[in-house]
């Protein structure tokens, strides 16, 4: 998981011309490899985890409900904040 998810993010910037292009990994708790990107790969961060969007209502068998769908949008605004956006490249 974690060789194809770099050889991904790699051939992204490879793509776009830009070994700087940022990107946000959302995490769950059966891929640690996700975590491992974020800590050896430049310019790669933590998105939510949403493994903690779990209330009754949010999914049915693993996929979002409308309830929560906009928790998950909301998990992501709070990651792809301002700061975040000034940051990174793109700007």
């Amino acid at each position: 998981y974690y060789n194809r998810l770099q050889n991904v993010i790699n051939k992204t910037r490879t793509d776009f011309q830009s070994n700087d292009l940022a990107w946000v990994i959302a995490r769950v708790y059966r891929h640690p490899a996700q975590n491992l990107l974020t800590e050896t790969m430049s310019q790669v961060y933590k998105g939510p985890n949403t493994d903690t969007i779990d209330a009754p209502g949010d999914r049915i068998i693993g996929h979002f409900q409308l309830q929560g769908l906009t928790k998950v949008a909301n998990a992501w605004n709070y990651h792809l904040d301002n700061s975040f956006f000034s940051n990174t490249i793109p700007q």
